[in-house]
């Protein structure tokens, strides 16, 4: 341990030997992170944000700067400046841990709810001391000073403290999202508590994935079936379950490849042609290109796999696919980032339309590449000729 001086503070250098991650940190934001922007900060100009740390228990237990002290540890540093607070309880130590991890980056929708849940605990017996009139909001609590400092939130004892409005900015969601989220949230904690961690797990992952889509979950009329399935082991995720059950085809993505033509039951825009090609798949979602009949534009529109309500047909235009395929590959082209994008568009195209097909054949006979040296050859004459008329002057 190595007393120094920071910003006019005294901070201990504690050893990074010495120091514990408390459970709490663990429990929300996992053993492991990849936080690689701080971690590039760090090498770059060292730890500037001190770690909070209690020694409450006789161990030098960190509350805050789970990340910096892992970077530290992986980067090899000996140090890391600390500031060790007197707390008295562990209670007091939680506060700690929610304040100062409340606005890190890039939190997960459960970590952001996990953080949700303890703000109501701490902010509902103030509205309701509120309520009842005389209320005293104790405005040296340091969650209470973090949260009117982060969110611009004025509290006043005259006035209503909305719980919602402020829990919901502080986590950076909207009320509406927020809303939903908070229900799932206690389903995951129900379904822990009863010993239902695959299925808790599985909801989790919905979660991070989509709010929506975990809330819809919910009400999804074989979400028992469903979760059966899950805790069985017979699938890992809610998107393989609903596909099982719809299709009878695990994962919901499997049928699907890219370039695929489908023809849809119901047109997604009254201005988009029902027949659609697949451009792009992702873990959650299926992207199919529209071509908008009103001016020949593509439309790119993604489906979660299990709401596809399209059929797959044949494709008449595997030859032309075959001829924007070859274009792509030809040197003279793929360095042309407009060309690159107009061709990558025929191949998401469903159909080509005539000015496109004119284009290909500009391209493959070569009048595009004689346009563009006559281009070349004329612009260098008139550059000739200004420099004649300037040596003459």
């Amino acid at each position: 341990m190595e007393l120094c001086n920071f910003d006019n503070h005294q901070v201990l250098n504690l050893s990074v030997e010495d120091l514990i991650v408390h459970r709490k940190l663990i429990e929300i934001y996992r053993e492991n992170e990849n936080r690689q922007s701080l971690e590039n900060s760090i090498r770059l100009r060292g730890i500037i944000t001190l770690l909070q740390v209690s020694c409450r228990t006789g161990q030098q237990v960190v509350m805050s700067g789970k990340c910096r002290l892992q970077i530290a540890l992986n980067n090899g540093l000996k140090f890391v400046p600390a500031v060790i607070g007197n707390y008295q309880s562990e209670s007091e130590e939680i506060v700690v841990i929610f304040a100062f991890n409340l606005h890190r980056e890039n939190k997960t929708h459960y970590q952001k709810l996990v953080d949700a849940n303890y703000l109501e605990s701490s902010l509902r017996p103030l509205a309701k001391e509120n309520q009842q009139g005389g209320a005293y909001i104790a405005r040296k609590s340091l969650l209470m000073r973090r949260l009117s400092q982060a969110g611009s939130i004025d509290f006043k004892v005259s006035e209503r403290i909305k719980i919602r409005e402020i829990v919901s900015k502080n986590i950076k969601m909207s009320e509406g999202s927020y809303s939903k989220g908070k229900k799932v949230f206690k389903s995951i904690l129900q379904l822990e508590s009863e010993g239902k961690l695959l299925m808790a797990a599985a909801l989790k992952d919905e979660l991070n994935c989509s709010v929506t889509g975990a809330y819809r979950f919910l009400s999804y009329e074989h979400k028992d079936k469903a979760m059966e399935m899950i805790e069985s082991g017979e699938v890992r995720t809610i998107a393989e379950a609903s596909c099982m059950i719809a299709s009878g085809c695990r994962n919901p993505r499997r049928k699907y490849e890219i370039g695929q033509l489908y023809l849809f039951r119901k047109s997604p825009h009254k201005d988009l042609n029902r027949v659609a090609r697949i451009a792009k798949i992702s873990n959650e979602f299926v992207y199919f290109a529209f071509r908008n009949h009103k001016n020949d534009s593509l439309e790119i529109i993604g489906f979660r796999p299990e709401n596809v309500q399209a059929d797959l047909c044949s494709s008449s235009e595997s030859a032309d696919r075959e001829r924007v395929h070859k274009l792509l590959n030809d040197n003279n082209f793929n360095s042309v980032y407009p060309l690159q994008r107009a061709l990558q568009d025929m191949l998401d195209a469903p159909t080509l339309t005539l000015k496109e097909e004119r284009l290909l054949f500009l391209l493959e006979t070569g009048q595009y590449q004689k346009l563009v040296t006559d281009q070349e050859a004329y612009f260098e004459m008139l550059e000739r000729g200004n420099e004649g008329l300037r040596h003459a002057a």
